[in-house]
């Protein structure tokens, strides 16, 4: 499977975090929990985490970003989900499986979008998954 290439998607999340908040992240968590009664919410708002997820059975099945209007979603996904994410401006990115190797980018755009100022010397960014994106971001 050759790697996605993410790099357009996260420069329309950089254009669309002037409106972006915690706050924001927060309440579209809240939203994305009470459609899908099922999961919880995981993040440590006060230990500076950047990325809440939304866990089914320990598995994440969305992780949003505070800082930038981006989510992490694994598919299959209830459409629900993507209606929300859609409303409240959220651009998704998709993985078929947390820990596959599927996507890829510019890490000049990834550090600018999660506000970064090293890329981690352990992901390869021609082939990245979603797991390691969040790990080298939170």
């Amino acid at each position: 499977m050759n790697p996605r290439d993410v790099t357009q998607v996260l420069r329309r999340a950089i254009e669309a975090s002037s409106e972006w908040s915690p706050s924001s992240a927060a309440e579209v968590l809240d939203c994305l929990r009470e459609s899908l009664s099922i999961a919880r919410v995981d993040w440590d708002r006060g230990a500076g985490e950047a990325w809440g997820r939304l866990l089914h059975e320990d598995q994440p099945v969305v992780a949003l970003n505070a800082l930038v209007p981006i989510a992490l979603v694994r598919v299959p996904v209830d459409s629900k989900v993507l209606d929300i994410l859609n409303r409240k401006g959220v651009v998704a990115i998709m993985s078929s499986d947390w820990e596959q190797h599927e996507l890829k980018a510019d890490p000049e755009i990834v550090k600018q979008a999660f506000r970064r100022r090293e890329w981690s010397p352990s992901v390869d960014p021609e082939a990245f998954s979603a797991s390691e994106l969040w790990w080298m971001t939170i």
